[in-house]
């Protein structure tokens, strides 16, 4: 098991799309259900992204700044760009 932070620093030039494709799939399944409860992580980066490559498993961590949706701004929107950006960090873009 290792942080999306770990794998992008073992891969500079970025992994494999297909991998990076299942790892987006594995948090988008993790945040309907989440979000279909009514919260939102708020804090979806590389390091709260714990993936287990031989199981292509991917769970989330670090959930101090959950929220419920529409408290202090939380909405879904914010979870699925951040996945967006953890994404293509794996695949070796350079994000904003």
């Amino acid at each position: 098991v290792h942080t999306g932070l770990d794998v992008i620093d073992a891969h500079r030039s970025g992994i494999d799309a297909a991998h990076a494709v299942w790892i987006w799939k594995r948090l988008l399944e993790q945040l309907g259900w989440i979000h279909r409860s009514g919260v939102v992580h708020g804090a979806i980066a590389p390091e709260h992204a714990l993936v287990h490559a031989r199981d292509h498993g991917v769970v989330l961590v670090g959930w101090s700044r959950a929220a419920r949706i529409g408290e202090d701004g939380a909405a879904p929107a914010t979870d699925l760009a951040a996945s967006a950006q953890l994404v293509l960090r794996l695949v070796g873009a350079r994000t904003g």
